[in-house]
């Protein structure tokens, strides 16, 4: 079984990054609208105001994933939270064990370092 890590990106990542997103669009049959630039990721991701955050899955220290997070919060139910705008593992990836790792990896993660309750994804 493959090592799995999870780590925090860095405005270095921005290619890689991109990269996902070209091939996340690819699968959904949507590359054509993909409008940013790896520029333009280093910008908004990692630049002084940016409100979202990035974290690499690699296996054996080889970047298979990602997710792109942010905080919200929920007036109705008086929580903090969390909305996974992406979550993407390469497509030559074995899926489910891939997800799994990813999923369980992720939440210990997020969990640890924060006090949010709620979970939203797309």
């Amino acid at each position: 079984m493959s090592k799995i890590t999870i780590r925090k990106a860095t405005s270095e990542d921005a290619a890689l990054i991109l990269s996902f997103v070209h091939e996340l669009a690819k699968e959904e049959k949507a590359e054509h609208e993909v409008e940013t630039s790896k520029e333009q990721l280093a910008k908004t991701l990692f630049g002084k105001n940016s409100t979202s955050h990035v974290i690499i899955c690699e296996a054996e220290g080889v970047p298979i994933g990602h997710a792109v997070y942010f905080f919200n919060y929920s007036t109705w139910q008086g929580k903090n939270g969390l909305y996974i705008e992406d979550l993407y593992i390469l497509g030559s990836t074995p899926i489910l064990l891939a997800n799994y790792f990813v999923f369980f990896l992720f939440f210990l993660f997020f969990f640890s370092q924060s006090s949010c309750s709620l979970i939203k994804s797309w």
